[in-house]
């Protein structure tokens, strides 16, 4: 700053008693925050899982050292909101030992708009992202089952036992808070998640088109993690499924029944930035797509 002052006296841009008086002005200073070893400032759990997929395409030396122009689905005013309810639902909670995933995803698209990965990422140096980790995601599961159901030509209005306790599938099974619900249609059991009821459901139209409809939802279901297995209680959420598999799934529920693959670059990287890319095309498949059937 002296410097600039004495260069501006010389040039008589300013008289010695202005040159002084700034001088003797303190220096304030906006520093700007320490940047971390891996470089990341802005939305880090987002930006490990982009650079996990662009190591699959590109060399490290490419990715770390420049060159590379990658247009990413964030949205940075939806990723705010995202962190601000996920994490603020788990401070109301009091939930202070316990972890937190979403994803936000445009089911028209499937760009990923906004990925909560944890409370703090700068917490400590594993850097865990939990929506990319494997859950039980109980009762939300059961959408898989009534896709399947319909999908086989199970009609809503069919009525179900969903007494609880109850015993179905050769193992008794209860509904939450051992409620009796009595008989109820399958639109009807899915509004109150009868426990009971749906593993009727699943008996009649049997695993494997559960499995299969997760599977044409871009859920993992080969994985030994997944842990997808052909039991009774399947449909209520026993398989482990990432946050990021189920918000993909139920995009098609969105979106007329059409799946899309979660996106997270809305363009292909480049190397060359003056290169216009045309942006990303997904999959897109019908396959809860409802059938018509006979009345029940």
């Amino acid at each position: 700053r002296n410097l600039v002052l004495d260069r501006m006296l010389s040039a008589g841009n300013i008289t010695q008693e202005e040159r002084d008086a700034a001088a003797a002005e303190p220096i304030t200073l906006n520093l700007a925050s320490a940047v971390p070893v891996n470089g990341i400032l802005a939305y880090p759990y987002f930006v490990d899982y982009v650079k996990s997929l662009l190591q699959e395409e590109f060399s490290t030396d490419m990715i770390f050292k420049g060159g590379l122009t990658v247009k990413t689905t964030i949205d940075p005013t939806l990723q705010s909101m995202a962190e601000e309810a996920a994490v603020g639902r788990m401070q109301a909670a009091g939930a202070d030992n316990l972890q937190v995933g979403m994803v936000v995803l445009d089911p028209k698209t499937g760009y990923i708009k906004a990925m909560v990965g944890g409370k703090d990422y700068y917490a400590d140096d594993s850097h865990v992202n939990h929506a990319l980790g494997r859950r039980s995601p109980g009762s939300s599961f059961k959408t898989f089952t009534l896709a399947a159901a319909i999908k086989a030509g199970m009609n809503p209005n069919v009525v179900l036992n969903c007494a609880s306790p109850l015993k179905v599938w050769g193992s008794e099974f209860q509904n939450y808070g051992n409620h009796n619900y009595g008989s109820r249609t399958l639109a009807q059991a899915t509004a109150v998640s009868s426990n009971t009821g749906f593993v009727q459901v699943a008996e009649a139209i049997g695993n494997k088109a559960i499995i299969d409809v997760c599977s044409e939802l871009g859920i993992d279901t080969k994985s030994e993690q997944a842990n997808f297995q052909d039991v009774p209680a399947l449909t209520l959420g026993t398989a482990s499924i990432t946050p990021l598999e189920m918000a993909e799934a139920y995009t098609a529920f969105a979106n007329g029944g059409y799946h899309r693959e979660a996106v997270a670059r809305s363009s292909r990287a480049t190397a060359r930035p003056s290169t216009s890319m045309n942006s990303k095309t997904t999959r897109c498949s019908p396959p809860v797509k409802p059938k018509r059937s006979p009345t029940s």
